[in-house]
């Protein structure tokens, strides 16, 4: 199943919604100085977990259980003085109660029948979407102009796969510092071919096109209960690809010698499938259709096929000494969908000695709904779009985090024996209104070949 939003989210920023943002912090960074005189990898494992009620599978009702392990790799090789190779490489694998469901009915082989009258959505169900593994790679070209210090640029190529989803991605970026660096103004481009294979759920697959309807094995041998004429309203989905254009803009300034502010802004345009063919909507309008307790779906998440984001980002960092220093962000995004949404991030990085950092931070996130979001059994048959995907849906979530950061920054190693120079290790915690949580472990070791 296409998890690739869920675990963005949770290893990066931890919302659908204000990623945005990230080009323009990964831009930044490209400035921190950086001896390119030997190789340089890290790896990275997490272990991510969460859960709540509100699954989109089943149209806003369900457990949205999830359990997901991260390894990622990355190296960057330099060529020359001004010129160096990133290669990040990655897998996931998760398990998911919720998208278990996509397919409910447990097959029992003692009474060799499906197991009708178990079926939980609360409980996971031992099918092929039970569980999936993604694995993608990103390769970037960093150059520094040799012939003009102060401009640098970069070009990078992308690939992903799971059992429902390829992508492929190219980025652009580029950045200009002037005023012996104090001033920095940035922008860059990224787009995205994504392909999706079309997985509906189990009771409307006998109603996509030339199949047989209420005559398919499900309904002939199992009973229907509440409507008996299971009419749902759904018809095949015809396109199976979503295209991403990004474009981003930053300026940072170092107004003193402990204040260093930037601006940013994105824009984003999605075009293709945009809704998920695995995800269902009840009408309040329509008379429920039941197998054992399970409640058949009575249409798929339709979603416009066009997409626009905006996001505004202004950051702040102060270092109030050599050991303590305050980094706020707050983000500003809007799309044509109908949500709105803010967002404001404080972190207080306390330094031990020039090796050590603790790093504990709080993000707070508040979102208002999509205009076709509706909770479970809410919908109107009439309406031309619908979800039940509690991510569109309006709330505020809290998240809390702690990091502890080992870096040897006068180059020597850790462990001599492996040339170790930088290990890290974190907690974040999240939380919504709506119930959904979730909190995840990550730890990553540095060094130098």
């Amino acid at each position: 199943m296409n998890f690739r939003l869920i675990l963005l989210k949770a290893c990066v920023l931890v919302y659908l919604l204000y990623s945005l943002d990230t080009q323009a912090q990964d831009d930044n960074m490209f400035y921190k100085k950086r001896n390119l005189s030997a190789t340089e990898i890290q790896m990275l494992t997490s272990y991510y977990k969460q859960d709540g009620n509100n699954a989109a599978v089943t149209g806003g009702e369900g457990s949205e259980s999830l359990d997901n392990k991260v390894i990622q790799v990355e190296l960057n090789l330099p060529l020359t003085q001004n010129a160096y190779l990133n290669l990040n490489m990655g897998i996931s694998a998760y398990t998911s109660a919720s998208s278990s469901n996509v397919d409910p009915f447990e097959w029992n082989a003692q009474d060799q029948r499906l197991d009708i009258e178990s079926t939980d959505i609360y409980d996971a169900s031992t099918g092929a979407s039970y569980q999936d593994t993604w694995r993608g790679a990103t390769l970037t070209y960093q150059q520094i102009n040799p012939k003009n210090k102060q401009q640098k640029y970069g070009l990078g190529f992308s690939v992903a796969k799971e059992y429902d989803y390829e992508s492929m991605g190219f980025q652009f970026h580029f950045s200009q510092a002037f005023n012996q660096k104090n001033t920095i103004l940035g922008f860059s481009s990224k787009a995205f071919w994504d392909e999706r294979r079309l997985i509906y759920p189990r009771e409307l697959r006998p109603f996509t096109k030339g199949e047989i309807g209420l005559d398919d094995v499900l309904f002939s041998r199992y009973s229907i209960t509440g409507n008996q004429q299971y009419a749902p309203l759904f018809s095949d989905i015809t396109s199976t690809k979503k295209n991403t254009l990004q474009f981003s803009g930053y300026l940072e300034q170092l107004l003193s010698n402990n204040i260093r502010a930037s601006l940013s802004t994105a824009v984003v345009r999605q075009e293709g499938i945009l809704s998920s063919s695995f995800q269902r909507v009840y009408y309040k309008d329509i008379k429920d259709s039941f197998l054992g307790n399970f409640h058949l779906s009575e249409g798929l998440e339709r979603l416009p096929n066009l997409r626009d984001q905006l996001s505004l980002t202004q950051q702040l960092s102060y270092y109030w000494s050599d050991f303590i220093f305050i980094k706020q962000q707050y983000q500003w995004y809007v799309d044509t969908w109908g949500i709105h949404s803010h967002s404001l991030q404080l972190e207080f990085p306390l330094q031990y000695n020039h090796q050590l950092s603790i790093v504990p931070q709080y993000r707070w996130y508040l979102q208002k709904s999509s205009n076709y979001f509706k909770p479970y059994n809410q919908h109107l048959s009439t309406q031309d779009y619908a979800t039940s995907d509690y991510d569109l849906s309006t709330f505020i979530a809290h998240q809390f985090g702690v990091g502890i950061r080992y870096a040897d920054l006068q180059n020597k190693s850790i462990a001599k024996l492996f040339d170790i120079n930088s290990i890290n290790l974190s907690y974040d915690y999240y939380y919504r209104n709506t119930g959904l949580y979730f909190w995840i472990c990550n730890f990553s070791v540095g060094w130098k070949l």
